[in-house]
């Protein structure tokens, strides 16, 4: 057969730019590329052109333009000979001597990280590469794209940049990286996941260091030394965890060297949405001791899961009347009352979602009981005879009287209001509170979390599922006890909570950073969402070329085993003519469904979901082979990009007209096919590969149809077969994403960079997002199958993904309302807790002297609270009682003091004492002993504050009145803490200062001979 046809020549519409300075700045630097004749020079000279960057001010965020110019002009030319060039060293017969010379050099380089990566070469290598390259363009040339400079420059300039999938975002990340690093500044590229941030700092290491810069990566392996080294150089790849990890424990050590990090400088973020967006909500968490037992959290296990027992048979009772009642033709207000129930009591059990979805009417009437004024709350008829009401959409659940009694029948009295087990001081409270919180955790793990759709287990340990991707999380878990609560109920080893010793929400780390811009293939449709949390606008590269995909219209099934029948008729149809097929799969179960049917049907595949993700790299790049089928969690393998061999569409061509050839050959008077192909430009490549066929002869039959005959019929028949025909890669979405971005995401891994390509989903009914779509008349496919599609199903199912954006957008805006407060308070104790790693002693000292103030005058309000001196002796024996047993100071020479005069009086007394304990101490071993104290004693109140805050805001969510009233009511909660937590670091300060037993003192000196301080063993740690 002949080689494949040129490319019928399509008009680009909707690729066109609107000017900007981005624009003009992109023609400045290929002019000045050109001009200075860049390619000619060496490898030392263009380090030279932006050696003397570094001396330039970087105090400023604004960039000179011409500084911009040179940068980017520099780091073009050298990605061009590192990722480009550099590769005539794996030619065998590139033997010219200044090739020879240079691969003796890299040879005698050594064989660290990056060998050989910041050899200097002359331009006499570059000149004879180039040569080469005429005849192995293919292998040696590299050229970044002018979509990949537009990046560059837009995060430059702070912004979210959009570019679509395939287009180089790993290279577009270098230009900034590069700038930033050569003026001086600390850069951060934040990645996915760890195998990210090794590649891409591999990938790129030869470009950084062929310009004097430094660059690294930390990963979660590395322990503390090689973790420090990591971040002594310029450009840092790491994931967000890692980052914010290191600043919480950078935030928790006692001395300046003990910490890492470095300044947050400038971060560029990689799959921008999922770190800024989706991942958002979920605190980081540096953990402590355990809070409950083991023994406890099994306990209430299983009184939890004898209660969800109960609440399923009632729904499975529910669900059984109403059936029955459907059937003899009764669709009432009871019948929809006992739908009602059947939803509150198991809202997500296939049986609910199929009655709900087979009988429209009730389920708009169920759902009138259960929400009757918009605010979730149910008639109060329908929650009887239910333990739980449940509400999935929302994810939250309330334990009703009945499942009250159950669970204190089991438990004991865990919701008692007797004010004595009320009492916040006690021990026995805490622990009640405790208790009660792993309960409602584990209600929500038996009766809201679904194992293969929100997490998955594997070798004795649960792995969080991404919702939206389903992507594995294996370093992140549930917090408030949650996660220890999905462990008891899938019988796997419990891992108890811990104290919160810290915690950084992803905004108030990020907002830290001096520059902050990131990269994604969908940022468009979070525009508002990126400017509201994080001031960043965004902005959108076109493609570099039109793509040439087509989004085949969604069909919509009546039940599941049609559903799969359809995915897996699909998938063999593209199967037959070698097309390589990625099968989507919202939910690992779902995955594992559609992998099983192929099997059956004896069709192989490979799977990729949580559970095989060691594997995922590999799977994604194979995924477009020919003849390449893989079942997938959503987003499984984003970043990695799936390869397309060359000649894929030549060589489906080839077998779709070998197909076309056997079904005419069997009766060549009779039989004729007719092509539907995905596009017309498809339809005319088709048409042209048969031009030259004895056998077929093809007639256009209209748009993208074909109708193809035997050239030796005697009369030309009717078509009476029809087949579907396409070219790339092919993407089945077997569940609906209810998200825009993460569909707009799939469909991006078909049709990449102007390659033909198709996608379409085959959805179910009963799918729980789709529940109230109107669904009109319906069809039947191909096989018989009753289904429906059409432009208005498209236009509700388009709708349903804003709404759903919009109130994720809208909840996660709450929720960060309240981490914001946290945010800011960490903002102010962390500056405080800098400053005093670093104080000088007298700054100290006058710090000790303040806290001893404020102590004081806490101590005259608290005896004399309405300055009014009734019963004055009382009083002031009361005062001088506390003054004398937990500060070991005499308030004697206070007494008679005026009131309005008291506080000063004692605080001179508590100074008094501090100047004897200097004394004792010596100038510099109190300094140094101030400093510990205010430490330790501020980390371990910043942590009850912390767990303070948590818990009023948690009671904050849970208020029936307007959120925004809460959260102000919230701010105004936290302020007074705050308060309260600077007055009791004072306090807790003074207390320990003057308390601190030391023994073996034989004079106070400053020199260096003095022997160390003999003290208290419990508290050796805050001795230097």
């Amino acid at each position: 057969m002949s080689a494949m046809p040129a490319m019928p020549r399509l008009r680009r519409t909707g690729m066109r730019r609107p000017r900007s300075q981005e624009d003009r700045i992109l023609r400045s630097i290929r002019a000045t590329r050109r001009d200075w004749r860049i390619a000619d020079w060496s490898d030392r000279e263009l380090r030279k052109a932006v050696g003397d960057l570094r001396d330039e001010s970087a105090s400023s965020d604004s960039i000179p333009e011409d500084t911009l110019v040179r940068v980017f002009a520099v780091v073009d030319e050298t990605i061009r000979r590192r990722l480009g060039l550099w590769r005539v060293f794996d030619l065998p017969d590139a033997d010219e001597p200044s090739i020879a010379d240079a691969r003796r050099k890299l040879a005698a380089a050594g064989r660290g990280r990056y060998p050989g990566s910041d050899l200097l070469l002359p331009a006499e290598f570059y000149q004879t590469a180039r040569r080469r390259q005429a005849c192995d363009a293919e292998v040696l040339r590299f050229r970044p794209t002018d979509e990949q400079l537009l990046a560059g420059l837009h995060l430059c300039h702070g912004r979210v940049v959009e570019m679509a999938a395939g287009e180089g975002k790993t290279v577009a990340a270098a230009f900034p990286a590069a700038l930033y690093g050569l003026l001086g500044r600390t850069v951060r590229v934040i990645t996915a996941n760890d195998y990210l941030a090794a590649r891409d700092a591999e990938l790129l290491a030869p470009v950084y260091r062929a310009l004097g810069l430094t660059v690294g990566s930390v990963l979660d392996h590395m322990a503390g030394p090689e973790r420090r080294e990591s971040y002594t150089h310029r450009i840092i790849y790491g994931t967000l965890r890692e980052f914010a990890f290191d600043y919480l424990r950078d935030r928790m050590v006692m001395s300046p060297d003990e910490q890492i990090q470095g300044p947050l400088d400038v971060a560029i973020i990689d799959e921008a949405d999922q770190t800024l967006l989706d991942e958002a909500v979920t605190p980081m968490v540096i953990a402590g001791a355990p809070i409950l037992s083991r023994r406890m959290i099994i306990r209430a296990n299983r009184a939890v899961r004898e209660l969800a027992v109960e609440q399923a048979r009632f729904a499975e009772e529910c669900r059984s009347e109403l059936e029955q009642r459907v059937a003899s033709g009764s669709a009432d207000d009871a019948s929809a009352m006992l739908l009602a129930r059947a939803l509150l009591a198991q809202p997500d059990a296939g049986e609910t979602l199929r009655l709900a979805a087979d009988h429209p009417r009730l389920r708009r009437r169920a759902r009138s009981f259960i929400d009757t004024d918009g605010s979730g709350k149910p008639r109060p008829e329908v929650e009887a005879g239910l333990y739980c009401a449940v509400d999935a959409e929302r994810g939250s659940l309330s334990l009703l009287p009945e499942g009250v009694a159950f669970l204190e029948a089991r438990l004991g009295d865990l919701y008692s209001t007797n004010t004595e087990d009320l009492n916040p001081g006690s021990r026995r409270a805490a622990q009640r509170i405790d208790l009660v919180n792993q309960v409602h955790q584990l209600l929500r793990a038996h009766l809201l979390l679904r194992r293969g759709v929100e997490y998955v287990v594997d070798d004795d340990r649960v792995v969080l599922v991404d919702r939206d991707t389903g992507r594995p999380r294996p370093d992140t878990h549930y917090q408030d006890g949650l996660h220890p609560a999905v462990e008891a109920k899938e019988g796997v080893t419990i891992h108890p909570d811990h104290r919160n010793l810290g915690e950084i929400s992803v905004p108030g780390f990020l907002r830290r950073y001096r520059s902050l811009s990131g990269l994604t293939g969908t940022a468009e449709a979070a525009t508002d969402e990126f400017r509201r949390l994080y001031q960043l606008e965004v902005a959108v590269v076109a493609e570099t070329r039109q793509t040439h995909r087509r989004d085949l219209p969604t069909r919509v099934y009546a039940n599941s085993e049609d559903q799969l029948s359809a995915v897996v008729d699909e998938v063999r149809n593209c199967h037959r003519s070698g097309r390589p097929v990625l099968v989507a799969a919202r939910t690992v179960d779902q995955s594992e469904i559609i992998s099983q049917r192929l099997s059956d049907a004896r069709i192989g595949h490979r799977l990729l979901n949580a559970a095989t993700t060691p594997e995922e790299a590999d799977i994604v790049r194979q995924a477009g082979q020919p003849g390449a089928i893989t079942v997938a969690t959503n987003m499984a393998g984003r970043g990695t990009d799936v390869v397309m061999p060359g000649g894929l569409d030549q060589r489906l061509l080839e077998r779709f007209v070998s197909i076309l050839e056997q079904t005419i050959a069997a009766d060549p008077d009779r039989a004729a096919v007719e092509v539907r192909a995905n596009t017309s430009a498809e339809a005319d490549l088709l048409a042209q590969s048969l031009e030259a066929n004895p056998l077929l002869s093809a007639r256009p039959a209209g748009g993208d149809r074909l109708t193809i005959r035997s050239s030796a019929a005697k009369r030309p028949p009717p078509p009476a077969i029809a087949l579907e025909f396409g070219l790339g890669f092919h993407l089945v979405s077997a569940e609906f994403n209810d998200a825009p971005r993460v569909a707009l995401q799939l469909q991006g891994r078909s049709g990449r960079q102007g390659a033909f390509g198709s996608t379409r989903s085959l959805l179910v009914r009963s799918d729980r997002w789709l529940a109230g779509l109107e669904y009109g008349s319906a069809t039947v496919d191909q096989a018989g199958r009753v289904c429906w599609e059409g432009p208005e199903l498209e236009r509700q199912l388009r709708r349903r993904r804003e709404e759903a954006q919009q109130e994720d957008a809208s909840a996660r805006a709450h929720l960060l309302e309240y981490a914001a407060v946290l945010d800011n308070h960490a903002d102010v104790y962390y500056k405080i807790r800098e400053e005093t790693l670093v104080a000088r002693p007298d700054r100290l000292v006058r710090w000790a002297d303040d806290a001893a103030q404020a102590t004081a005058e806490d101590l005259a309000r608290k005896h004399f609270p309405s300055l009014v001196g009734d019963d004055y002796a009382r009083r002031f024996d009361c005062l001088a009682a506390e003054m004398r047993v937990r500060y070991n100071v005499a308030a004697d020479p206070a007494r008679g003091h005026p009131l309005d005069d008291l506080g000063s009086a004692l605080a001179e007394l508590l100074r008094q004492r501090l100047a004897e304990r200097r004394e004792q101490l010596g100038a510099a071993r109190f300094s140094e002993l101030s400093r510990m104290l205010l430490l330790q004693v501020g980390d371990e109140l910043w942590e009850n504050h912390r767990a303070n805050l948590r818990n009023t805001a948690a009671a904050s969510r849970l208020d029936a009145r307007a959120p925004k009233t809460a959260i102000a009511e919230y701010i105004i909660a936290a302020d007074d803490a705050w308060q309260h937590f600077r007055d009791e670091v004072s306090h807790r300060f003074v207390y320990q200062m003057l308390t601190f037993p030391i023994t073996g003192l034989t004079g106070a000196s400053d020199s260096d001979h003095t022997p160390p301080l003999a003290v208290d063993p419990r508290l050796a740690e805050l001795v230097p």
